[in-house]
């Protein structure tokens, strides 16, 4: 009806008509005495308190001749109860009655399966409370009992680590036994770890499962276990490989042995190996690796390898290591100041290089047909006046080194205090009164210096860049450098010096004849 007051409702009417006016507060007061009485009916009822889960019975033998009922109690009034399994209710089937109005769940035929938490859920209009749970313990086995060991393999090396784990069905969980060869061993529990294992220790393993509660045992399956001696044999080193320059090539020497839990001992010659930027050992010291390798890399290496029953030294590797050319030597025979014409000259070039270098001969800078370490120049002649120079190459690290110069001068052609700005070319002109002719130009090759030193360079670098040093001198023939550290002499005799990748132990001043420009480290 428009305008009427929906029920269970309160509405308060302005300027009504007489007939409404009657109605409203017929309705008022109807509504107004039932919510009194709902009001007066809650205040008659009791909270929910003290839930609790009663079991006939918490060990309970599985078997189809078992039962156990769960009843709930509880304070406060009136009660709907609700019995739960987990979180789930418990719903009625063949094994399973509820009775009691919801309060008690009778269990026929119990399994193993029916042990999870019941708990019971009682509530009324104005509360609800949730028991502590309550769990059956299901009494069964042992059986399904398994042996497993780990790792699983036919043999095992003395001080291998190995773990057998028994498991079996029970409840409750099953005290387990173990077994070597049928004689009862000391130790118990579902673990049975063997560390660092010995041949007294090789036999057939079980274990055994057994329920104090049915009284019942079941044994496992045996499982061999099998240990053998780690003799250590076959010890072998190889390199990454064998051809190898000095400062520009780096090599991985990888030492190989039957045998486990092995470990490693690298000797240079008679001494450890000592770790640097340069030189690592990887792969738990099987493998050392040696970057940018020198000369005092060569060897020989041996690889030591020991376990705790044995020990072996493999046979000793030694690396062909190219070096060089360097020390670069020019030699005269016989040794003097002029020669004479038709004279016979013997000139010898030698260098520390590996391999062996090949020489190249130069007269006055220009490059002549001869090679090999030895010139001859037999019945000299003017012509072959000069300065001679060699140059050792060696094939491998692509390097050359030009020696110092040597001088051959003929008796009677001997220019006093030249300079270097005598070179020529002269002329020789010559007349009587009749003719006259002027003879070919000739320079003379005039030696000098050298002067005017300056190096070239970065003043700091940081490690593992690649760094050169340049010397730049005037000079006629080109000189030999000799390039100082600190003060101290250096292998390099070439205007360049060159580091391929720099480490800490490169910082110092670096000089030639004279103090240059101080190179440290960043």
């Amino acid at each position: 009806m428009a305008g009427r007051p929906r029920q269970g409702s309160v509405f308060e009417y302005k300027k009504l008509t007489n007939a409404r006016y009657k109605y409203a507060i017929r309705f008022i007061c109807k509504n107004e005495q039932a919510m009194r009485a709902d009001s007066m009916a809650k205040k008659l009822l009791t909270p929910v308190s003290s839930v609790k889960v009663n079991a006939s019975s918490t060990d309970i033998l599985e078997s189809s001749s078992s039962s156990v009922s769960l009843s709930c109690s509880s304070s406060g009034s009136p009660l709907s109860f609700l019995l739960l399994n987990s979180s789930s209710e418990v719903t009625g089937s063949d094994r399973v009655q509820i009775t009691d109005g919801n309060s008690t769940v009778t269990i026929v035929n119990v399994t193993r399966y029916d042990q999870e938490p019941f708990s019971c859920h009682a509530s009324n209009p104005v509360s609800e409370v949730t028991s502590d749970p309550v769990t059956l313990l299901i009494v069964f086995g042992p059986e399904n009992i398994n042996l497993i060991i780990s790792p699983s393999q036919e043999y095992y090396d003395e001080g291998s680590d190995i773990i057998l784990t028994c498991s079996a069905d029970s409840g409750p969980p099953a005290f387990v036994q173990w077994f070597l060869n049928g004689d009862l061993m000391s130790d118990t529990g579902s673990d049975l770890s063997l560390m660092n294992v010995h041949m007294s220790q090789s036999g057939n393993y079980s274990c055994q499962a057994f329920n104090n509660k049915t009284l019942m045992n079941q044994t496992s399956q045996t499982v061999a276990v099998s240990v053998r001696k780690s003799h250590i044999s076959d010890v072998v080193i190889t390199p990454s490989s064998t051809d190898l320059s000095e400062f520009s090539s780096s090599v991985s020497l990888s030492c190989s042995s039957s045998g486990s839990f092995l470990s490693f001992l690298w000797l240079n010659s008679s001494s450890e190996v000592t770790l640097s930027d340069r030189v690592q050992i990887t792969d738990e010291g099987s493998t050392l690796n040696i970057i940018n390798v020198t000369r005092y890399d060569q060897g020989p290496f041996i690889c030591h390898v020991f376990n705790n029953f044995s020990n072996y030294t493999n046979t000793i590797l030694c690396l062909f290591l190219a070096v060089g050319p360097e020390k670069t030597l020019l030699k005269l025979s016989p040794s003097q100041e002029y020669f004479e014409k038709v004279s016979n000259i013997s000139l010898s070039c030698s260098a520390d290089s590996k391999p062996s270098a090949v020489f190249k001969w130069f007269l006055n800078r220009d490059l002549l047909s001869d090679t090999g370490p030895d010139l001859s120049l037999m019945n000299v002649q003017i012509n072959q006046s000069g300065s001679y120079s060699c140059q050792a190459f060696n094939e491998k690290t692509l390097r050359y080194e030009t020696s110092q110069a040597v001088a051959i001068s003929l008796a009677g052609f001997a220019p006093f205090n030249v300079t270097r700005y005598d070179q020529g070319p002269f002329r020789c002109n010559a007349s009587n009164g009749a003719t006259s002719e002027i003879s070919r130009s000739m320079d003379l090759f005039i030696q000098y210096g050298p002067d005017n030193m300056a190096i070239k360079g970065p003043e700091s670098v940081r490690v593992g860049d690649f760094t050169m040093l340049y010397c730049s001198t005037m000079s006629v023939p080109s000189p030999t450098f000799t390039w100082f550290l600190d003060g101290k002499p250096t292998c390099v005799h070439e205007a360049a010096y060159v580091i391929m990748s720099i480490s800490s132990s490169d910082s110092g001043t670096y000089s030639t004849a004279a103090p240059l420009r101080a190179l440290q480290q960043a």
